[in-house]
């Protein structure tokens, strides 16, 4: 019993400090953004869209990845979630294999190399690929 409730707290706390973590980041990009005047603030967001755009439009490269694992044999769903800072996790779930040390490698392998190609900063994307299309990272 007592180490359900160990574990319990541990998870509480573990939890307590993951939201601070993104509360605060979420906050201090939000201040970052409020100090720059209207023209600059216009200018960011309408390059932030016109990104987003690229990334999701019909040909835009994450299509490009899809098509490329596909064609590699890999079935999978993507997961995408964007972050303050600029931190953009990618996942992919394989749906027909299983997420091996050398399928992961292969996989993210083919995602940089379609990030090279579309000039893209590969320090912006973390890739994770397992079997599971849960949200857990």
């Amino acid at each position: 019993m007592g180490l359900i409730v160990v574990a319990l707290l541990l998870l509480v706390v573990t939890s307590l400090f993951i939201f601070n973590k993104f509360s605060v980041a979420k906050e201090e990009s939000y201040d970052e953004f409020s100090k720059l005047s209207q023209e600059k603030r216009e200018a960011a967001i309408k390059k932030f869209d016109d990104f987003q755009e690229y990334l999701y439009k019909k040909g835009g490269f994450y299509e490009q990845v899809h098509k490329k694992l596909r064609k590699e044999g890999y079935d999978h769903v993507m997961l995408i979630a964007e972050y303050p800072k600029g931190v953009t996790w990618v996942k992919f779930a394989l749906t027909n294999r299983e997420a091996t040390k050398k399928e992961q490698e292969e996989v993210k392998s083919i995602f940089n190399k379609l990030v090279k190609k579309n000039n893209l900063d590969p320090k912006v994307f973390k890739v994770r690929v397992r079997n599971d299309d849960s949200p857990d990272w």
